[in-house]
């Protein structure tokens, strides 16, 4: 039992021995390879680790001396540990420690390394019948043939050793002159945990510089380790303060004053009274560039140096604009506006209105046009109350004169087309001159006489109540009266109908007969003979006739 109980322990220490000797063991050209045997278990182990050695020959194991030597680097072998039958195996291979460690063996790294030059072959062999120490590893080939020819099983070559080779000699120069100029760095304000770092790596290298018994790759070690130290020093961040105060009329919420490190998260919130709106912050000290001050929440990183912010409020006042009756309005909302703001808005009259003018319960600015339909100013220090007001607009029918419908004096067109109820439209007006192209004064290739124009007119006067039922006619007549004189001396009366009224004088059915058109060929109906262009009246009789006077056509709305 107590044997069981030591060699239990002993195989717990020697896996923490061989982790410690894995991260403490000096490089040198080769390792020694002790080779060590269990009499009750039959098992034979191997190490490079002394304290390792030393503890299994306390708890009972046979010492036989060194197995190999192991070269410093080259090949990996591994090694694995059977927690259930209490024996090692050892491999170069990944894949055979892969499967081991798949079925329940313990991993432990990487025992020594393989002589990549394959100097000296170690032969492993294999017990069948053993349950623990089934595999043997030698570099005497006696052994192996032995171990053959007693029943285990030949496996062949299993890794190379190397020949025995003295410690390389170690240069310190760089790690000296680097502990030399780095000794004398004081505390100053680093940060705890940085300088910790430091000193550690600064008593490592002393250390080091004192041991005769060290590599190079643990002088490389302990330089590379301390210029990390060094480089890695930082500082305490510097602090400042910071102050954030509410002007009049509000308040601020966020990050308390006090002093804060360089890059600290700062945020602050301005929250003005009832009446009242942010205005914008005030500091007495740089903020970073980009910080927006006009935003009543204000986030920046704290700058290296103090900050003082004031948080400004101003009043604020109610503007409204409202459409009376007949109309709306566009433009800046209805809302509150500190003073000065741009305000503009636009009064629109429905179909049949016009707008009128603008009324208000409260003092706009002075030289406000209130008579606009677009009005714009400055907020002013007060509420402003707006009223757009819309009248009628004028409706007219046809026949009325233009602009005021009842006035012919002041006429500058008739009415002949109206639309949207009398609120759009056309009129024919005055001001071309009469320009005829010939009349009675020449009318004797075409009319026994030179009245026979003035006959015609008198049929159209004599059997159509023109002037009321067509005031067109009666307004031109007023505009050519008669008595006017033309070219021949001769007076008449001229008039340009609207299409309209053309349209009615063909549609009345009226006819001419011969005896008022003197020509060899019957005369057809005089409107039948007629075209209208845009702005010209031509009434043809028998394929000649008069060209009238031309007029304008104006659209009004």
């Amino acid at each position: 039992m107590k044997k069981r109980f030591s060699f239990g322990l002993s195989v717990l220490l020697i896996g923490l021995l061989f982790s410690l000797f894995l991260s403490t063991k000096a490089e040198a050209a080769t390792n020694d390879m002790y080779r060590l045997y269990n009499p009750n278990s039959g098992e034979h182990f191997y190490t490079a680790n002394t304290h390792e050695r030393d503890l299994l020959k306390r708890v009972g194991w046979s010492d036989e001396g060194i197995g190999w030597y192991a070269p410093t680097s080259g090949d990996p072998v591994y090694r694995v540990y059977n927690p259930n039958a209490g024996d090692h195996h050892y491999t170069p291979h990944k894949s055979e420690r892969d499967h081991l460690v798949k079925v329940g063996w313990r991993n432990e790294g990487v025992g020594w390394y393989s002589d990549k030059n394959k100097t000296i072959p170690l032969y492993r062999a294999y017990n069948p019948n053993a349950r623990a120490g089934s595999h043997n590893y030698t570099i005497s080939k006696a052994e192996q043939n032995h171990l053959i020819k007693v029943g285990w099983k030949n496996e062949n070559i299993a890794w190379y050793g190397a020949k025995k080779s003295s410690v390389p000699k170690v240069n310190k120069t760089e790690l000296q002159a680097l502990y030399n100029k780095v000794k004398g760095t004081g505390k100053e304000n680093y940060t705890d945990t940085t300088w910790n770092v430091f000193q550690n790596a600064l008593s490592h290298a002393k250390s080091v510089l004192v041991n005769g018994k060290v590599t190079q790759a643990q002088v490389t070690s302990a330089k590379d380790a301390l210029q990390k130290a060094f480089d890695g020093l930082k500082k305490e961040p510097e602090v400042k303060s910071f102050s954030a105060v509410a002007g009049d009329n509000g308040s601020i919420t966020g990050t308390a004053n006090g002093t804060y490190a360089d890059g600290t998260q700062i945020s602050v919130t301005a929250t003005p009274d009832p009446g009242y709106k942010f205005k914008t912050w005030t500091t007495t000290t740089g903020l970073p560039a980009g910080t927006n001050t006009d935003s009543a929440t204000v986030s920046f990183n704290m700058p290296a140096n103090a900050v003082t912010l004031v948080a400004e409020f101003e009043e604020i006042h109610t503007f409204s604009a409202t459409a009376g009756d007949n109309g709306s309005i566009t433009g800046t909302e209805n809302g509150d506006y500190s003073e000065g703001t741009k305000i503009s808005v636009t009064a629109t009259p429905d179909p049949g209105y016009k707008f009128k003018t603008w009324t208000t319960t409260t003092g706009l600015p002075a030289g406000t046009d209130t008579d606009s339909a677009t009005v714009s100013f400055n907020m002013p220090a007060n509420a402003v109350t707006l009223v757009a007001e819309f009248e009628v607009a004028v409706v007219y029918q046809i026949g009325d004169y233009y602009p005021d419908p009842s006035d012919s004096t002041t006429a500058i067109g008739k009415v002949f087309e109206v639309s949207k109820g009398g609120i759009e439209g056309k009129i024919v007006n005055t001001e071309a001159s009469p320009g005829l192209s010939w009349g009675p004064s020449n009318a004797g290739t075409e009319a026994t006489n030179e009245t026979d124009g003035l006959s015609n007119m008198a049929v159209i006067t004599s059997q159509l109540d023109w002037k009321n039922t067509y005031p067109l006619f009666a307004w031109v007549d007023g505009k050519n009266p008669e008595g006017t004189t033309y070219s021949s001396g001769r007076t008449g009366i001229w008039y340009v109908p609207a299409k309209q009224e053309l349209q009615a004088i063909r549609d009345s059915g009226i006819w001419f007969s011969k005896n008022t058109w003197s020509s060899t060929d019957n005369v057809s109906n005089i409107t039948q003979a007629w075209s209208y262009e845009p702005f010209t009246a031509r009434m043809v009789g028998n394929d000649k006739g008069w060209q009238y006077p031309t007029y304008a056509v104006s659209a009004f709305n």
